[in-house]
């Protein structure tokens, strides 16, 4: 343990220290390490440890800030990271997904299909450009509830089913232009990266 740990460390919020540095190798998968773990690998899930979704009751004020640092803990945007959904024909799931930018900077971390931020497992967490996630939200939001559940419960859409994320599927030239004109005739911005 180090001789003089972060007031975070100190209370036991290890996922908050000051000199939190997060990591990957093959046997532990993602890590954390913390002043007082002293190079111990900590492991990152979003189902168990300081990762996990807990409830409102287990002390939890607000869910909502709590769940995006969680988030940026597990899935951190780097400078040059490129939007996930980039070229993808059915980008982040929900009602609608949505076609994917060319490339742009990644700059969110988007929970989804499941809107509950306390939902960090790594197939509901997306880096993504602005346009990206302002575009899924744009066609996706209005199937919500325009309240958050209580407690962590997860947040989908009412009386239809979420298509999940797919992370294969590819937007050919034609589909990605016909649908950045529809985004230009609309009075909306295009997607701006590599074309």
């Amino acid at each position: 343990m180090a001789e003089d740990p972060c007031p975070a460390c100190v209370v036991g919020w290890h996922h908050e220290c000051l000199t939190l540095l997060i990591g990957a190798d093959e046997t532990v998968g993602a890590f954390f390490v913390c002043c007082c773990q002293n190079q111990d690998k900590v492991k990152i899930s979003p189902t168990e440890g300081p990762f996990q979704r807990k409830l409102k009751s287990d002390g939890i004020k607000d869910q909502t800030s709590t769940g995006r640092k969680r988030a940026a803990l597990i899935k951190p945007i780097s400078p040059g990271d490129i939007c996930e959904w980039a070229g993808l024909r059915y980008a982040g799931g929900g009602v609608v997904p949505i076609i994917g930018c060319r490339g742009n900077e990644a700059a969110n971390i988007h929970h989804g299909p499941d809107k509950s931020t306390l939902n960090n497992s790594l197939e509901n967490l997306h880096k993504i450009c602005a346009t990206c996630h302002n575009r899924w939200h744009q066609v996706n939001d209005p199937f919500y509830p325009k309240e958050r559940p209580a407690d962590g419960a997860p947040y989908l859409p009412e009386m239809v089913t979420a298509k999940p994320h797919d992370p294969e599927t590819l937007a050919t030239d034609e589909e990605y232009e016909k649908n950045e004109r529809l985004y230009e005739s609309a009075g909306r911005k295009p997607a701006r990266g590599h074309h």
